[in-house]
Parts: structure tokens; C-alpha cells; sequence
């Protein structure tokens, strides 16, 4: 909700200066030849554009950390904006006869800005879906926890408390990231830790304590191999 009402304002901040910069240009600038109309429309395209890749973006994540070449796309908005008021409003006041130069400093300006913010969107793309997997693996390592805390609670061997104990730490400090090829194998950990579950409400300690050396060298196997795949 915050992110959004802090894109709201800057729509708003991007609304208004394209209309001062219009009552100002137009008030200023009486002849208006092709310099002026060239330098005109970029300056407008580097106003618009950047208004309408925020509204794109809103309910959207744009993380500073979200960045290309330390630049993340909040930064990189007002700087367009920015270099492009400032020459083309240095190329408003050149002679006509330059028209064709300006065409040409200012396409340069849109295509590198462009490209820029094309790298941004792929990054925060890219990191959109890192996040989302980093959260998958939280989830399934905070599942597991939240499982064994569950029997630990309901285990009335100490011996076994420590040992589901023991089991929990082991998770909580596993990696939480992990590989596509290892699906199989935490899938197992997860059926090994329903068989665990059932076993401890039975009353059984010696098959849990059992149980528990195999989820243990399971994770040992997954935590190990996620590591050499890193």
C-alpha cells in the first residue's frame, strides 16, 4: 500500500512538470521551428515515457537492490528526465540549421536510457523469480520445522525430545536455497518427516529415534549436494 501511494505521488511529481515545462516552453519560445519541435518531442517522449513504465509497474516490486550497473529503475527515471530538459532545452535555443544534430544527440540519449531501462526491467524480473524460489525453499524448511516443534511437543521420551530437537536445528540451519535435481530427494525428506509424525504419535521412540538418523542423513545428502551445486 505504501509503494503504491509513493508511486501515486511521483505520477503526480511527473504530471506536473510535463505541464510546467509546457506552459514554460510555450511562453518562452515564440518562433518555433523544427529545432524546437524536434527537441520538443523528445523532451516529452523522456517525460511520458518514464510515466508510463511506473503506472506498468504499480502493485510491482522495484527494490533499489533490484539494479544494472548500481542503477535501479527509480534512479534512472529522473536522470532521463533530467539530462533530456536540460538539452533539449539547450537545443531550443541553437539555430535551426542544426535541427538534423539534434535529431541525432537526442536519439542517442532515448536509445541509451532505453536500453537502460529494458536491462532494469529484466533484472527486476530476474529477481522477482529468485525471490519467489528463495521463498519456495523458506517455506518448505519452515514447514518442516514447524512439523517437528509439533511432535516434540507431543514426545514424552526426553530422549527423544532432544533428539527431534537436534532434528529441528538441523533444518533451521540448512541452506535454504537449493537445485532442481535435488526435488527428489527433499521430496523424500518430506515423506520421511510424515512417517516421523505418525511414528511419534504412536508412542514408538526407538522407531522415531530411528526415523530420525535416516531424516537426518537425508538432509545431511541434500544440504551437501546443494552446497557442490552452488
Amino acid at each position: 500500500m505504501k509503494q503504491n501511494k509513493n508511486r501515486f505521488l511521483w505520477i503526480i511529481a511527473i504530471a506536473i512538470v510535463i505541464a510546467v515545462y509546457n506552459v514554460i516552453v510555450f511562453l518562452l519560445f515564440g518562433n518555433k521551428e523544427r529545432m524546437f519541435w524536434t527537441s520538443y518531442i523528445f523532451t516529452m517522449i523522456a517525460l511520458i515515457v518514464p510515466l508510463l513504465v511506473t503506472i506498468s509497474q504499480m502493485n510491482k516490486d522495484i527494490a533499489p537492490k533490484k539494479t544494472f550497473l548500481r542503477l535501479s529503475l527509480y534512479m534512472a527515471i529522473p536522470v532521463y528526465i533530467i539530462i533530456q530538459l536540460i538539452v533539449g532545452v539547450v537545443l531550443m535555443l541553437m539555430p535551426d540549421s542544426l535541427y538534423k544534430i539534434s535529431i541525432i544527440i537526442q536519439i542517442i540519449i532515448l536509445a541509451v536510457f532505453a536500453l537502460i531501462f529494458i536491462m532494469l526491467l529484466l533484472v527486476k524480473e530476474h529477481a522477482e523469480r529468485f525471490d519467489d524460489k528463495v521463498e519456495g525453499k523458506r517455506n518448505y524448511i519452515q514447514s518442516m520445522i514447524v512439523d517437528i516443534r509439533g511432535m516434540r511437543d507431543h514426545a514424552l521420551d526426553p530422549q527423544l525430545k532432544k533428539n527431534l530437537n537436534n532434528l529441528e536445528d538441523a533444518f533451521k540451519y540448512s541452506d535454504p536455497m537449493s537445485h532442481e535435481s535435488l526435488t527428489t530427494l527433499e521430496d523424500r525428506i518430506v515423506l520421511l518427516t510424515a512417517e516421523l509424525s505418525t511414528i511419534v504419535s504412536s508412542g514408538e521412540s526407538e522407531a522415531a529415534k530411528a526415523k530420525i538418523k535416516e531424516i537426518e542423513e537425508a538432509l545431511a545428502e541434500r544440504n551437501r549436494k546443494t552446497k557442490l551445486l552452488k
